[in-house]
């Protein structure tokens, strides 16, 4: 983080403070599927799905992408569009959160499958 703030000019610097405000929100995301494990909780479709979306990395990423665009892309006035949750980023965050569970789960099949056929 402290590279990326010295490549910025000081009008740029607000970047930052978006950038790290993303980090702290997919460490709390994190953070609150440690809980359910460590509690064994299973929570509902809707309540996985809003945790989820965030920490599967996409709205991380495409703020980090942003911050790394010119000056004339990232403006004060995008991040804090990108801030609103954006319905398009959700939508992005969704896909990928269920692209990953499903490629997440042919691997554990195939796991299994591999494991059962050796023993």
């Amino acid at each position: 983080m402290h590279e990326f703030e010295n490549e910025l000019a000081p009008e740029e610097m607000f970047r930052i403070l978006y950038l790290k405000e993303h980090w702290k929100f997919q460490a709390q995301t994190y953070f609150k599927e440690c809980q359910w494990r460590d509690d064994e909780y299973v929570p509902k479709l809707e309540e996985h799905m809003r945790v989820s979306i965030i920490s599967v990395g996409f709205i991380l990423f495409s703020c980090v992408l942003l911050s790394g665009m010119e000056e004339a892309v990232a403006t004060k006035e995008a991040f804090e569009w990108f801030e609103g949750s954006p319905k398009i980023a959700e939508a992005c965050g969704t896909i990928a959160r269920i692209t990953n569970d499903i490629a997440s789960k042919e691997v554990y099949i195939y796991i299994y499958i591999y494991i059962v056929t050796i023993t």
